[in-house]
């Protein structure tokens, strides 16, 4: 008699919905350089390290290898 509400027989497995089209994916890369590289650049020309140096390639590139690697299989 086991009224465990976590029984093994109750418990499914099912997948994560998509995460979007790689072409979505795309688009938000593009997004992102378009925003970013002005930023990007003004901190290189006047040698001021603001966090835009960083995080704008940072976040092209996680979005960039997202794109490639297509949908989670």
């Amino acid at each position: 008699m086991n009224d465990d509400d976590l029984s093994y027989d109750e418990l499914t497995y099912h997948d994560a919905p998509s995460t979007g089209s790689p072409a979505l994916t795309g688009l938000v890369v593009l997004l992102v350089l378009v925003l970013g590289a002005p930023q990007v650049w003004e901190a290189l020309r006047t040698g001021d390290f603001r966090p835009a140096l960083v995080f704008y390639p940072v976040l092209g590139a996680a979005f960039g290898y997202l794109a490639v690697r297509g949908p989670s299989r």
